[in-house]
């Protein structure tokens, strides 16, 4: 298994197997759609400073080189949960950059759902490869969201304590799960530990269902503190976007 910068399944049928070479981290491929995107010759008249055609050239490139990414139709649904938000959400921290694809999605998002004042909206996003986290820099700043999209190296919970003691966010709008599964229960617990959850809060979570959450998924369900939901898409696998709303501070 790759190292725990992200994992996510979108891309392969239900029966592909968990594979390193077939999920393809940290191989070259990363750097190769870096590559590919900046060599097409349209970078300049139809991709710069689009993030939903960025998103698309991303996506058909990965869907052929095995890559993970969020993909289109989760995308869709998790911006659509953001849009029945009031109000609108300013503030959002994702575990689990990968290549940014999701991050830009996000950042598109809320400079839409904030128009007057997008000026306010901050995305931040963790990426443990530091090579990998540069990719990502790059396709976001193509998509014109430097501004707003912060792609942050190291291990999520420590950014997260990282951005909170420096003062960087204080509680956040939107909080999004899709890094290494092992990881979210305790990077759940060390949010609620620096009080970055707040009433209303909401928690999205990719691959609950696949390759699985279990305890994630049950300390969500047991609590009297979120109201857990989930969302069946139209994505190959891991189909499954959990949201769960806070409705008390834990």
């Amino acid at each position: 298994m790759p190292p725990p910068n992200t994992f996510t399944s979108d891309t392969f049928g239900a029966r592909q197997p968990f594979t390193s070479d077939a999920f393809g981290f940290n191989d070259g491929r990363e750097v190769g759609l870096r590559d590919y995107i900046f060599s097409r010759p349209d970078v300049e008249t139809k991709l710069r400073n689009d993030p939903q055609a960025v998103i698309d050239a991303i996506s058909e490139h990965n869907a052929k080189k095995g890559m993970i990414t969020l993909g289109r139709a989760k995308i869709d649904k998790c911006n659509d949960l953001l849009s029945k938000l009031d109000p609108p959400p300013k503030t959002l921290v994702e575990l689990g950059c990968y290549v940014g694809m999701s991050a830009i999605g996000w950042g598109d998002s809320l400079k839409k759902l904030n128009e007057s004042t997008s000026e306010t909206c901050k995305v931040f996003t963790t990426e443990l490869d530091e090579t990998i986290a540069s990719v990502a820099r790059d396709l976001i700043a193509l998509a014109g969201l430097d501004d707003v999209v912060t792609v942050l190296d190291g291990p999520a919970a420590e950014t997260i304590r990282k951005i909170k003691t420096e003062g960087q966010i204080d509680t956040v709008d939107v909080m999004f799960f899709d890094h290494w599964q092992e990881a979210y229960l305790p990077d759940l617990k060390e949010c609620e530990n620096l009080r970055v959850l707040r009433k209303g809060t909401l928690i999205l979570a990719d691959n609950t269902d696949v390759p699985g959450t279990p305890d994630f998924n049950q300390y969500l369900e047991d609590s009297n503190k979120y109201h857990v939901e989930r969302y069946e898409t139209e994505a190959k696998m891991a189909k499954i976007v959990l949201a769960a709303t806070v409705i008390e501070v834990p």
